[in-house]
């Protein structure tokens, strides 16, 4: 009964999954040439979730 509630996803799998949504994120943001404040924004909150990052690790 326990193999049937195991998680079976590899890493690569959601790596993968992470980098086509990046993908997806980037190309949607090209192709509606949206001006500087949505790029500055994504900046923005990349930086502060980095830095919430760096304090968890550290």
């Amino acid at each position: 009964m326990a193999t049937l509630y195991r998680n079976h996803i590899s890493g690569g799998a959601i790596a993968l999954l992470a980098l086509t949504m990046l993908i997806a994120i980037i190309v949607a943001l090209w192709v509606s040439r949206t001006d500087g404040v949505v790029l500055h924004w994504i900046i923005d909150y990349w930086n502060r979730f980095s830095l919430w990052v760096q304090h968890l690790v550290s």
